[in-house]
């Protein structure tokens, strides 16, 4: 296979895996999107559960920019208030470090199974055609990624491309490219998919990889920044304070990136285990760090930005 071969099937296979994302993510709402909003309103009053909730709906539909977006929508419906979507929005940036696990742990391989069993179970009537549909959709992007390893498996005997993939080890220019490259195609999932399956393949170094996640997860507030535009000033801004949370996370980490490199690097001898973990740590943290501060975080971007309601948005409970 040529060079340019290589790279076509590399980036068609990213197309691939961003069309099943998106497939997936509508399926699921069309499953399951009268309940997800009903649980996000009931919930989210407590920031330890509206935590839980966004990790996990997020780790679900695999797309932290769907669940923020949806959050910013329900608090510009007002269905909930400014100040709980913050906890869901952190939350979000736990459950989308679960596309790295996926890849990292090789369960990518059972994505044929889930296509063919979610295309078996779609041509059933009734609401079970809608969840065949969304595994179905869920196996598309696990068989997307197996394909992306397989292409890029080649680029591995290119002495040029690993001379030049040795050569880059400026964290900043890594963490700037995960940023952009994530606002562009609007999936961190994407990025990191690709981060860890290239740290298999020693195609790139732990500390670049870890600033790539890093940069990711500052770009993937984009999706909601731009949803927010047009909604009030309560969705933007959760919208904004979710950028907030990730561009201070990414100031915070970028003098630990090396530390967080050699921690997690005495953990395991699997690439993929390193990236993984060290996208869960740096998620993890970042809602630790701001979820204590939530009540008078909301309170200080209230008086910079005042709502048109400012006591019903400002109640925090929990």
């Amino acid at each position: 296979m040529t060079t340019y071969h290589t790279i076509f099937f590399a980036f068609s296979c990213i197309v691939l895996f961003l069309y099943g994302l998106k497939g997936f993510s509508r399926e699921l709402e069309e499953t399951g999107g009268d309940t997800l909003r009903y649980r996000l309103t009931k919930i989210t009053n407590n920031r330890w559960k509206a935590l839980g909730l966004g990790a996990l709906f997020t780790a679900v539909i695999q797309s932290s920019s769907a669940v923020s977006s949806m959050t910013v929508a329900l608090v510009d419906a007002g269905a909930f208030t400014f100040a709980n979507s913050l906890a869901v929005l952190l939350g979000a940036g736990i459950g989308t470090t679960s596309t790295a696990w996926l890849v990292s742990l090789n369960f990518t391989s059972a994505g044929v199974y889930f296509i063919v069993f979610g295309a078996l179970i779609g041509a059933l009537p009734f609401r079970l055609s809608l969840i065949g549909k969304s595994l179905f959709y869920f196996g598309f992007i696990l068989f997307a990624l197996e394909l992306l390893s397989s292409a890029l498996a080649p680029v591995k005997e290119s002495p040029a491309i690993m001379d030049y993939l040795a050569g880059t080890d400026s964290v900043f220019l890594a963490l700037l490219a995960g940023a952009l490259i994530t606002a562009a195609v609007q999936s961190s999932s994407v990025v990191s998919g690709l981060v860890v399956v290239l740290a298999q393949s020693a195609m790139i170094e732990l500390p670049e990889a870890i600033a790539v996640i890093i940069g990711a997860k500052v770009g993937s507030t984009s999706t909601a920044l731009i949803v927010s535009l047009k909604m009030k000033k309560g969705a933007r801004l959760s919208a904004l304070s979710n950028f907030i949370f990730n561009l201070i996370g990414a100031i915070i980490f970028i003098p630990l990136i090396y530390p967080l490199s050699d921690l997690v690097s005495g953990m395991t001898d699997d690439a993929g285990y390193r990236v993984a973990t060290a996208h869960v740590i740096f998620s993890v943290s970042i809602a630790l760090i701001f979820l204590p501060f939530l009540k008078p975080f909301s309170r200080r971007m209230v008086q910079w930005m005042p709502l048109e309601d400012p006591e019903g948005n400002v109640k925090i409970r929990g």
